[in-house]
């Protein structure tokens, strides 16, 4: 920026990428998926590969509901549906730091149960089980025994385009 040079460089390393770039595309088997911004490329992925590629995600499907949200996993999300009836099957990315890791049962949480549990140095990354979809990854600021129950709760997410078969 301060030699106001235009550089094009190829990393694989994702915060680097994400710290240093203005545009990011993201490439995948030789083809384009996506070109943007870094929080457009991280957290409205247009494909699932992008979202895998730019770090930890949980892959969740889902249906449109009347009202133009989504629900997956027992709970519904206030994202606009972007396109198609009621009932239509989607698919959303949601990453870790979006979601909350509750001790006692929450309105609008998704019961399951610690899988494991791991310190990171800024506090801890939990997979949870839940009876309804895959393991969800979530970060949390104390350590959670493995078996314990515990409800998860997504702030937000992103509904991957096209639907799920």
């Amino acid at each position: 920026r301060e030699a106001s040079v235009t550089t094009l460089y190829v990393t694989h390393d994702q915060e680097e990428a994400l710290e240093l770039s203005d545009v990011i595309a993201v490439m995948s088997k030789g083809r384009v998926e996506q070109v943007g911004g870094p929080e457009e490329v991280y957290g409205r992925p247009r494909s699932e590969s992008v979202a895998a590629f730019l770090g930890t995600v949980t892959l969740l499907d889902g249906d449109t509901q009347t009202d133009g949200r989504v629900r997956v996993a027992g709970q519904t999300l206030d994202l606009a549906s972007p396109s198609g009836p009621a009932g239509a099957r989607v698919r959303v990315a949601v990453r870790p730091e979006n979601v909350e890791v509750h001790v006692d049962a929450v309105a609008g949480g998704i019961a399951g149960a610690v899988l494991d549990c791991a310190y990171l140095g800024h506090g801890f990354r939990v997979r949870v089980a839940v009876a309804d979809g895959p393991e969800i990854v979530a970060y949390a600021r104390n350590a959670l025994g493995t078996g314990q129950p515990v409800w998860v709760k997504i702030r937000e997410a992103a509904i991957l385009p096209g639907e799920v078969g």
